[in-house]
């Protein structure tokens, strides 16, 4: 069983499994359930309904249930999709799907090692309290066990829980009612990075630093600092890792 917007009555399951994803990818930001448009790339669709999608994101469009951008660019950014204001509620209506795998709603591929191990702690978060709107979806996504989980296109993961406002965040414990603690690790990849550098070489001896003094860590440091007046801000050269 899925949850749609309540008032939409799909003709297909098809349509109501496009539906019940636009719902949940819209839980997911404040941004998006303020009706941003959210891009979905033709695979991703293509995997969930199969190679028809076309037909399936027409007919969902011609029946007013959602709204498109048609505008793409192959290998730069994908067409983008939201829910047509009327149905952009936290509302929903249980709609019984006969396709088990097309219904599940754990949407991380088997080679996302921390995606997955993310996932697996799930069910040993419990949510106390009763929040109300799109909150109120998440939490009872959650109690349910129907969790949610994806990826999107810049490879961030994105989660029932990812999806709540931050005073509910602070909220959750364990099944245990041990509470959760957040760590923000907001911009420090570039550090990461320089620390990661730094155990590398005394590792191997070649010119040992400490995360205080590699090159790495000093480039961070300039960058961190180009707001500065005259500062000419440094960039580094290293590709650094997506943020999750």
């Amino acid at each position: 069983m899925i949850e749609i917007p309540a008032g939409t009555q799909p003709r297909t399951e098809r349509v109501a499994i496009v539906l019940a994803e636009l719902m949940a990818l819209t839980a997911t930001t404040k941004e998006r359930r303020a009706g941003h448009l959210i891009p979905v790339p033709s695979r991703y669709w293509r995997s969930l309904i199969g190679s028809r999608y076309k037909d399936t994101l027409r007919e969902a469009l011609d029946r007013g249930y959602i709204e498109v951008n048609d505008r793409y660019s192959v290998g730069r950014f994908s067409k983008s999709y939201r829910l047509a204001q009327k149905y952009r509620h936290p509302k929903t209506v249980p709609y019984l799907c006969d396709n088990s795998r097309r219904c599940s709603r754990i949407r991380i591929t088997d080679h996302d090692h921390v995606g997955r191990a993310l996932v697996a702690q799930f069910s040993s978060v419990r949510l106390p309290g009763n929040p109300g709107g799109w909150d109120g979806y998440c939490a009872s996504q959650i109690r349910r066990g129907a969790y949610y989980a994806v990826r999107c296109q810049y490879g961030r993961f994105h989660s029932s829980f990812t999806g709540l406002k931050r005073e509910v965040r602070s909220t959750l414990t364990t099944v245990d009612g041990e509470p959760l603690v957040e760590i923000d690790v907001k911009n420090c990849q570039p550090l990461i990075v320089g620390i990661l550098a730094a155990r590398q070489h005394s590792a191997h001896r070649r010119h040992p630093h400490t995360p205080h003094t590699h090159p790495l860590y000093h480039m961070w440091r300039i960058q961190r600092r180009s707001d500065l007046p005259g500062l000419v801000r440094a960039r580094p050269a290293l590709r650094t890792p997506a943020a999750a």
